[in-house]
């Protein structure tokens, strides 16, 4: 049973038809099978007289399209599909057909045009896709896709490298790591000394991948090797991500490629990342460690797990500089940028300020107190029962590490004429 807004937007689909002289028609209408389901109407559009430049989409000269109306009409909006996945590969279509009309729907869907704009903006992304301009000059370039399929997130924390063909191929430092979350640091290309501690495996690509990333190991390694990186190459670097991941954590992989920026502007690094689970990371591990040359059991036993693996993909927290600006870039708080600041006390006001300041990005801060916490002053000063017994500087130096672990704080504690 159709809702009285999926009517609504059948009545406008209608009339388009109408008045199109041919070049839209209604071709099937599948009811909603539910109350609150959607209204699935398959159209036809002539893309005819549609210039087509190289890059663009090879629209033919009808193409049939799926629409999915929702129950909410016109206050929820609806969704295309192209009815096959020939069009898969180009930005703005995900899930091999679903066609993305909206970059920022919520701003960009006009209720009051109901089925009249939505069509509008379908025959412009039409026209737009056969002649290369989805993305035009001077805007933001449409990002790839990667399904994130577990709860963990990875921060990127420094600038990429900037990769030579055909790839660059190395490390990145995990500088904190807990359940749900691992930072990485710095980038150390292979072939360099590496250093110590714990390590995730990086290839940076200079050219671009398929705007929807593979879903398994072996189509993703099929991708890298038509870029031009042996399987080889990729089992010599994750093999030593495996063995600089501790027993029980997860291997962490970070693939980049040239697909983030403004169109027309200098391409920077699009990062993904993926991990694999901890047990099989543990069994990747010891066979690398019992491998010999008369037994290469690690080499088996990577391609026994590429063959099957699905590639697990992870949410990416940008904070590199080169890509993300900071919301007070442009406020008075900007000042404070790379100062140093000596600040005397550290109690209800000087931590609060302390943190302030640390945000704001300063170099350095010098921290000066006399006194140590204690049970009466937690009702009033911004400090956890956990910090009963630590002096004030020391809780507030712990604060700001926390907060902002890029700011060199020193925290001196002075009783009488000594100082801690």
């Amino acid at each position: 049973m159709s809702s009285e807004g999926q009517g609504w937007a059948l009545r406008q689909l209608q009339e388009i038809s109408d008045a199109s002289a041919g070049t839209f028609e209604i071709v099937d209408l599948f009811e909603p099978d539910q109350e609150g389901a959607g209204l699935v109407v398959i159209i036809s559009m002539s893309c005819l007289g549609f210039r087509h430049q190289e890059g663009g989409v090879p629209l033919k000269s009808r193409e049939r399209l799926r629409l999915n109306v929702p129950a909410a009409f016109p206050f929820s909006r609806p969704e295309v599909y192209f009815t096959h996945k020939r069009y898969a590969d180009f930005p703005h279509v995900q899930w091999g057909d679903y066609i993305c009309l909206y970059q920022a729907p919520d701003v960009e869907w006009q209720v009051a045009r109901g089925m009249f704009g939505f069509i509008q903006r379908l025959n412009e992304w039409l026209r737009a896709g056969a002649a290369d301009e989805l993305d035009p000059y001077g805007m933001p370039l449409h990002p790839p896709v990667a399904y994130s399929v577990g709860g963990l997130s990875i921060v990127i924390r420094e600038n990429t490298p900037e990769p030579a063909p055909p790839y660059w191929s190395g490390y990145a430092q995990v500088t904190r790591e807990n359940e749900h979350v691992a930072e990485l640091g710095q980038w150390i290309e292979r072939g360099t000394q590496i250093p110590e501690g714990r390590l995730a495996t990086a290839i940076l690509l200079p050219g671009t991948m398929p705007h929807e990333y593979p879903a398994t190991m072996l189509d993703l390694l099929k991708a890298l090797v038509a870029r031009g990186i042996a399987v080889e190459v990729i089992r010599a670097i994750m093999t030593i991500g495996v063995l600089r991941t501790p027993v029980g954590k997860r291997a962490i992989f970070v693939l980049g490629a040239a697909m983030r920026g403004i169109a027309g502007g200098k391409r920077l690094q699009h990062l993904a990342c993926w991990r694999i689970d901890s047990e099989q990371t543990d069994t990747l591990r010891s066979a690398a460690v019992d491998a010999t040359e008369e037994n290469p059991i690690d080499i088996t036993s990577f391609y026994e797990w590429a063959l099957e693996a699905k590639v697990e993909w992870c949410r990416v927290l940008e904070d590199r500089p080169e890509i993300v600006e900071r919301r007070d870039s442009k406020s008075a708080a900007s000042w404070w940028r790379n100062k140093n600041v000596v600040l005397l006390g550290c109690g209800a006001t000087g931590s609060a300020a302390a943190l302030i300041l640390a945000r704001a990005g300063v170099g350095k801060i010098q921290l000066f107190d006399n006194g140590i916490i204690k049970p009466g002053i937690l009702i009033r000063q911004a400090f956890l029962h956990d910090h009963v017994g630590y002096t004030k500087v020391s809780a507030v130096k712990l604060y700001i590490a926390a907060a902002s672990p890029g700011v060199k704080a020193t925290a001196e504690h002075r009783q009488g004429n000594r100082v801690k």
